[in-house]
């Protein structure tokens, strides 16, 4: 009765132990730096490859519990590819939903019936590094227009 006793003691002991390591393992690198990291996921690359990617970076502590918490969540397959800003003060699981939804796409909306100077403005609006000047603007609305068919056709 004694060893079962000290099996099952030695058992929780390891168990708590696997846990406490996952817990250090998935929290953040540095909580105090928030500086912007810029991380880069291609197109077919596997769970195991983001995790050293991220590694790499000093975005994770471990590669392993960041691969292990992954599968287990059941996120593995809603990764994408893409750029994504992280920071090292990011814990894995902010780090995971990131890599579902985080890119630098940018949605604009352009309302209906907007002339060819105002969509400008708009989009330079939401683009600060961007600036259209003119010859840039005629090029753009040359090739944006030049896609446009002239007539349209028959029914």
């Amino acid at each position: 009765m004694r060893k079962f006793s000290f099996l099952i003691v030695i058992l929780f002991l390891a168990i708590g132990g696997f846990f406490a390591w996952v817990i250090h393992e998935l929290s953040p690198v540095d909580i105090s730096n928030s500086t912007p990291v810029n991380f880069t996921v291609n197109r077919g690359e596997g769970i195991r490859q983001i995790a050293n990617n991220l590694k790499e970076s000093n975005l994770i502590r471990n590669p392993v519990a960041f691969f292990i918490f992954v599968r287990q969540q059941g996120l593995d397959n809603k990764i994408q590819a893409g750029e994504f800003r992280m920071s090292k003060s990011m814990a894995a699981s902010e780090i995971a939903r990131t890599l579902q939804t985080g890119t630098f796409d940018t949605q604009v909306t352009i309302p209906e019936g907007k002339r060819a100077e105002e969509v400008a403005a708009i989009l330079e609006q939401n683009f600060l590094n961007t600036s259209l000047d003119g010859n840039r603007y005629s090029d753009l609305k040359k090739d944006i227009f030049s896609q446009i068919p002239t007539r349209l056709p028959k029914m």
